[in-house]
């Protein structure tokens, strides 16, 4: 993730930020298991000569240092100052125009804000009539409101840019019957997305446990009881005591819920528990401390432990059990975005700001094979349970592998809109999430054909849990928390907006 790519105004009023000095590591990189029952095929093998690390072995307290806690930028490289230029302005154009566009709506259908979104919509109201959102607005208003937002994306977003040849070719799958239909709308729950380019701020473990992140706290939300009640409150940072954390990354697992800071935090608390929240540092580099993405997992020998990304190029692991930090991989040339864990707990994939994605031992962070063809930075990467694979990325195209053969994708996705922000499989599904307005969801089994859910506003995250598609929207003024239930394939209708 690109720091330049932050508002001005989180610059101009950024608060004196202190960074304690903190023993985080509980032991050095140890490698115990080795690769078995797993092929690879095609891909890339990786130069030991030029590998994505920036060092070749595991990092302790001395390497990351505790004094200034800055990193020398000159170690982020692979791309030209030229692309980093243009990657930012795609970013930033991203970053500003759900906010334009919004203004502009605001002139345009005046009815869109002049009254509150209805508290609750549910899908008998949405069969009579009503529109997802609980919208004041006419079918008509919201055909052209659906057609002034695709002008806009496609007139001045990163789909139009020279730089992008790769999207004027590639066609998107077809539309299909309705895998997913309307459920249900709680405008009542309210979503915040701290920085643009992260939007894994919700993360479902049943249909009463739908964790979220909110400008103050974590909440839960009980689909089943249609209730919503704060679940963790952002504690003060240990990184700046003028502010609290603002959370920036979320996950979720049966037993905790852990959140990742905008400077570097994280906190956590357990489920079914009264003890209180649980914070620290997982790094107290000042100048890029981002906790981009948290994935939780259970190892082959049956440790719960946290994966975090950090912005300062760093993979690291807690356990989250003993809350002792593990391992801290060898630091990479770039900022890592996101990590995904193979089936079989055997392989992570790494993906950041870099155009490759590179596929490695879980235990050791050794690179197996180097994944080619994005054209900008990805946000988002994961694995099915069936061994397929995906990649998610600001270059407008999601990739899908399967992941026995590595030698060529199975699907390149084009979206419609801009940045692939979030990807998550639930058996042989995969829901792909635009920044704004759209996710769509392909059968995997038939690539052929895909089904677009569409609302309004942006998208602070998405997840599936039982037979259910949760997404949140974060756009201040119709923020809500959209319900999609898996249906029969042979069914017939959309449940969305517009058909």
């Amino acid at each position: 993730m690109n720091l330049e790519c932050l508002t001005s105004m989180e610059a101009d009023n950024a608060p004196f930020r202190l960074f304690p000095s903190l023993d985080l590591f509980s032991e050095s990189l140890t490698s115990n298991e080795e690769i078995t029952n797993t092929s690879i095929e095609g891909g890339n093998e990786w130069d030991s000569n030029s590998s994505p690390y920036s060092d070749n072995g595991s990092v302790d307290e001395e390497d990351e240092g505790s004094g200034d806690g800055a990193e020398d930028d000159s170690e982020v490289g692979g791309l030209s100052d030229d692309y980093e230029e243009f990657s930012d302005a795609i970013g930033s154009w991203e970053e500003n125009f759900a906010t334009h566009l919004f203004s502009r709506d605001r002139t345009s259908f005046p009815s869109l804000f002049a009254s509150r979104a209805l508290d609750f919509v549910h899908h008998v109201e949405a069969a009579n009539g009503q529109n997802v959102q609980g919208l004041n607005l006419t079918e008509r208003e919201i055909v052209n409101l659906r057609s002034q937002r695709d002008l806009q994306y496609l007139k001045e977003g990163p789909r139009n840019d020279l730089n992008f040849p790769h999207l004027k070719t590639l066609k998107p799958p077809g539309r299909t019957k309705s895998l997913y239909k309307f459920q249900q709308t709680s405008n009542k729950v309210r979503t915040s997305i701290p920085h643009f380019q992260l939007r894994n701020l919700i993360h479902p473990i049943s249909l009463s446990e739908v964790y979220y992140a909110c400008s103050k706290h974590v909440g839960q939300w009980n689909a089943v009881a249609q209730t919503t009640q704060e679940f963790m409150k952002f504690p003060t940072s240990m990184a700046s005591f003028l502010r609290a954390v603002e959370a920036t990354s979320l996950a979720a697992h049966k037993e905790v819920v852990v959140l990742g800071g905008f400077l570097g935090e994280y906190g956590l608390r357990k489920i079914g528990s009264d003890d209180l929240p649980i914070q620290g540092l997982i790094t107290d580099n000042a100048t890029s401390g981002i906790t981009n993405h948290i994935n939780i997992w259970e190892t082959r020998s049956g440790i719960l432990e946290a994966v975090f990304a950090n912005n300062d190029n760093y993979v690291r692991t807690m356990d989250l059990r003993s809350l002792q930090f593990l391992k801290t991989f060898p630091k990479f040339e770039f900022p890592v975005n996101c990590t995904a864990m193979s089936p079989d707990r055997r392989l992570r994939a790494i993906v950041g700001d870099n155009m490759n994605t590179f596929i490695t031992d879980a235990s050791n962070s050794q690179l197996l094979t180097c994944l080619e063809g994005h054209k900008d930075f990805s946000f988002a990467c994961e694995w099915s349970e069936d061994w397929l694979f995906a990649t998610g990325n600001q270059d407008c195209t999601a990739r899908i592998y399967d992941a026995r053969n590595w030698s060529s994708p199975l699907l390149v996705f084009p979206t419609r809109y801009g940045a692939v922000r979030s990807l998550r499989f639930h058996g042989s599904e995969l829901a792909i999430s635009e920044p704004a307005d759209l996710v769509h969801v392909l059968d995997t089994r038939d690539l052929s054909q895909c089904q677009t859910l569409e609302f309004f506003g942006e998208i602070s995250g998405i997840g599936f849990v039982e037979d259910s598609l949760f997404i949140a929207n974060a756009e201040p003024r119709i923020s809500g928390l959209l319900e999609w239930r898996r249906t029969n394939s042979s069914e017939e209708g959309l449940w969305e907006l517009t058909n």
